[in-house]
């Protein structure tokens, strides 16, 4: 028996973190069991070992090769065998291991009955469109062995507010753009295809997207349309 999946999801700065755990607090304090955890972070001893061991420089080597536009690098003008093979194995180790993590959170809270996703197999898959172009054939395959969640709330936001609410300053404010437009056409794909699926434009104060998005819930039989959600500018 799995726990029903909330998701969280969208860019860097759009408020995953703080919503989620806002909305956590909310069914604790009903008295609902309820798991939380982050996509991106390993929970297993072997896969911290991992990261600790080869993380870094593994990752070093996929930068080497990703997507001109995101690393700002003059490097990639002319294209070898060897960096379209790296390029292609950077795709499969972020599908592969998005694929582990997403299973191994689900299993590890099955006694649960709701588990908050921060991020989902979801930005896995756009991780790899944005760093590499994973293709969309590769795309649809890998979508169909993770569980569909009960609600996906992509919370969207102008890229110029995320970047300023990022903490880390890794991007840079072209490649939030560019982010947010892969983000903004997985939403039109997904919303056509998937039920319980919103946008939660997080440009206001966080109390109020956490309101929004338990009234929504609160109403699970009478989903509304996402053509009622605001337009974020």
């Amino acid at each position: 028996m799995f726990p029903k999946v909330i998701v969280m999801t969208g860019i860097d700065g759009s408020g995953k973190t703080t919503q989620a755990q806002l909305l956590v607090n909310y069914f604790r304090q009903k008295g609902i069991s309820v798991g939380f955890t982050q996509q991106f972070n390993s929970e297993t001893v072997f896969g911290k070992l991992i990261l600790k061991k080869v993380g870094h420089g593994l990752i070093k080597l996929e930068r080497s090769v990703s997507n001109e536009s995101y690393f700002n690098s003059n490097n990639l003008k002319h294209e070898s065998l060897l960096k379209t093979a790296l390029k292609f194995f950077a795709e499969i180790r972020i599908i592969l291991m998005g694929l582990y993590h997403t299973w191994v959170k689900i299993l590890k809270n099955r006694k649960m009955s709701l588990l908050i996703f921060d991020r989902y197999f979801y930005d896995d898959v756009n991780k790899a469109k944005w760093m590499y172009n994973l293709s969309n054939q590769i795309e649809k395959l890998a979508i169909i062995f993770v569980p569909k969640p009960a609600f996906v709330f992509y919370l969207d936001v102008p890229a110029e507010i995320a970047r300023d609410r990022e903490i880390d300053g890794d991007t840079t404010l072209e490649q939030h753009i560019k982010k947010k437009g892969i983000y903004d056409e997985w939403f039109d794909n997904i919303y056509k295809n998937h039920k319980n699926v919103y946008k939660i434009c997080t440009d206001k104060k966080a109390y109020q997207n956490h309101i929004e998005i338990i009234n929504i819930l609160k109403n699970e039989t009478g989903l509304g349309d996402s053509s009622e959600n605001r337009i974020c500018n």
